[in-house]
């Protein structure tokens, strides 16, 4: 096809004026540094400083069961509620008058360094009884294993009168006894409480026992530790007084 010059010339030039500009078109766009969009959390925290990232602590949550849920960072509810310190009894001197012997008897003094000495390795032993069913030893160390698993072994004392002490070798094993609870053989509760010296079973008795309390829909602003723990003491006497 046959063109004027003038117009031929013309095209020539939108022609070229059009490519020049698609190629400002491309270099701006090659110049131009687009960031990748942020995922939604980094967006969330980047631009909020720090309110949504306290509030929510997005790179911590993790899924707990109810029990953890109510023990939150409390090392367990069996060391709160029976309060697992030693507490020493009171000293007395060796030499100390315990008043007279009756004649055929004798009195046997022991020092305070020697009654420390022999109580030293039952610091980390338990006394254990199954309520609402007697066990006899045989059947008592297979559900107990069968339920701690324990790493090591663990040394076991028939008591009388259906108490029995459990020893731990493992500091690990006697830790997860007690930060595991509730324990339950054929759902009945076992009483959990710590070796204490002069401890008899005919006269012994486990005064409390820790217990789970639920609380369905208790509206929010009742989750108060003081009002909890008067809600607590209405229910049982706090261990913790």
């Amino acid at each position: 096809m046959k063109c004027e010059f003038s117009e031929c010339e013309r095209y020539r030039e939108e022609d070229a004026e059009l490519q020049r500009s698609i190629k400002k078109v491309k270099d701006s766009v090659k110049a131009f540094a687009f960031e990748p969009p942020l995922p939604y959390k980094d967006k969330l925290v980047g631009e909020i400083p720090g309110a949504f990232a306290q509030a929510f602590n997005l790179d911590s949550v993790v899924k707990v069961s109810y029990k953890d849920s109510l023990l939150g960072d409390i090392p367990s509810a069996y060391a709160q509620a029976f309060r697992f310190e030693r507490v020493d009894e009171p000293k007395v001197e060796s030499d100390t008058k315990l008043g007279d012997i009756v004649e055929g008897m004798v009195d046997v003094k022991l020092s305070q360094e020697t009654k420390s000495r022999i109580r030293a390795p039952w610091t980390k032993a338990l006394i254990v009884k199954v309520y609402g069913k007697t066990m006899g030893y045989n059947y008592l160390t297979f559900k107990i294993n069968t339920l701690w698993k324990p790493m090591a072994k663990m040394d076991r004392v028939d008591l009388g009168k259906d108490s029995f002490l459990i020893k731990f070798s493992e500091d690990s094993d006697y830790e997860k006894v007690l930060q595991g609870g509730p324990w339950f053989i054929e759902k009945h509760f076992l009483a959990i409480k710590p070796w204490e010296p002069y401890f008899k079973a005919s006269k012994s008795t486990f005064s409390f026992v820790a217990v789970w309390i639920r609380f369905p829909e208790l509206p929010i602003e009742f989750y108060d530790p003081l009002v909890l723990r008067e809600i607590g003491s209405t229910i049982g006497a706090d261990p913790e007084n």
